[in-house]
């Protein structure tokens, strides 16, 4: 009786790790990269597989930057940060990404940035580099009014907080606004990645 008892136990155990298991192993959703990024603080996939595809702009330390021509709703941002080495390929190259949705707060800040994790990758034909946007006069304007919503405004023209999440990981040109200036209005968004990404370009 004690062996019987012990063997149902056992099954109902092996039975419990395989349903874990087969939820891990989920099918990856093909979105695109602003449907990841969404107009919110962070994303609504977080945890989730996704499958997606853009062009890289920028590559530094064991990341790259993937990003799209986006769905033309300013409060998306249509960039990425990718955790995962580029080997193999260089800023132009248009590639697809499968990997996890994650939040990173790495720099112990308020706002997170939405990264992929545990990448694969592979190179794709008719790359090409993309334009960044232009901040400032001729390109998008920030906000000069409010300048931080503890909630999620999802309008980049009123919350300067919100203006600066539509813009992460995206390179930027600037022509009268100064991005140092704006990282410190932004305070805890990402004008970090902003204003690196924007050194690189010149």
């Amino acid at each position: 009786m004690v062996d019987g008892m012990r063997a149902r136990w056992i099954a109902l155990l092996l039975l419990g790790v395989a349903a874990a298991g087969a939820a891990d192993l989920q099918a990856a959703e093909r979105l695109r990269v602003p449907q990841i990024q969404d107009s919110g603080h962070t994303s609504p996939h977080v945890r989730s597989p996704v499958i997606f595809e853009g062009v890289v702009t920028y590559i530094f330390g064991n990341n790259f930057i993937v990003r799209e021509i986006g769905d033309g709703n300013d409060a998306n941002s249509d960039s990425i940060i990718v955790r995962r080495k580029a080997d193999g390929f260089a800023v132009g190259d248009r590639v697809r990404v499968e990997g996890a949705v994650r939040e990173s707060d790495e720099r112990d800040e308020t706002r997170t940035t939405t990264v992929i994790a545990d990448a694969v990758f592979e190179k794709l034909p008719s790359g090409a580099p993309l334009a960044p946007v232009a901040i400032g006069t001729g390109g998008r304007m920030p906000p000069t009014e409010v300048l931080y919503i503890s909630e999620d405004s999802g309008d980049p023209s009123i919350s300067g907080t919100d203006f600066y999440e539509s813009l992460e990981s995206t390179p930027l040109s600037e022509s009268t606004t100064r991005l140092s200036s704006a990282q410190r209005m932004s305070s805890a968004s990402s004008g970090w990645w902003l204003n690196a990404v924007s050194a690189q370009l010149g």
